[in-house]
């Protein structure tokens, strides 16, 4: 189901990859990520090529979440543990720079800088969809990985941030000159 997923990247710009729990959606989604943001493609691979390095967006439900499932799956469980263990998607020796997040949830990395085989270098931010639609606003990207689906406003939380139910249609505005994708 993977590779069918990764082919599909040629022909869509959006992508779903829809199915049961704790089977490797992430891990689909990290190891494509990976791929793009080195340049670093295995010779099997059918999907889409970006020969430039590109500006990736993750987000997930809460910081929370996007720190323990989506930064984990590209860092590994890395805080107190030296850059040269680390042992997630981007291999230790690949993370160029990371910066943190001021306050908030505790150990959150704000952007991972990976070198691209091109020469340039590659950043991943982290966003949740608590933050609300504005954090998605005025910024351009090759790559919007959403790891769960944003909120529809029915199921929108009270006190959530206005407008968090606007998620998809900003993100995917996100991508309209970089001739990007959504995963």
């Amino acid at each position: 189901k993977s590779l069918i997923f990764f082919r599909g990247g040629l022909k869509h710009k959006e992508r779903l990859f829809l199915a049961a729990n704790r089977i490797g959606k992430t891990d689909t989604a990290a190891f494509e990520v990976r791929c793009h943001m080195t340049g670093d493609y295995p010779h099997w691979w059918e999907g889409k090529r970006l020969t430039h390095p590109p500006r990736v967006v993750a987000a997930g439900d809460t910081m929370l979440t996007t720190r323990d499932i989506i930064q984990v799956a590209m860092l590994g469980p890395h805080e107190g543990e030296p850059t040269q263990t680390w042992t997630g998607m981007l291999d230790a020796h690949l993370v160029a720079d990371i910066t943190r997040k001021a306050g908030g949830v505790t150990n959150c990395v704000d952007t991972i800088y990976v070198d691209h085989v091109s020469g340039g270098r590659s950043s991943m931010q982290f966003k949740s969809y608590d933050m609300g639609r504005r954090v998605f606003q005025g910024f351009e990207a090759e790559i919007l990985w959403l790891d769960e689906e944003p909120p529809e406003k029915s199921e929108q939380a009270e006190g959530e941030a206005q407008g968090s139910s606007d998620i998809y249609p900003e993100a995917l505005l996100r991508t309209m000159t970089t001739d990007g994708m959504i995963i």
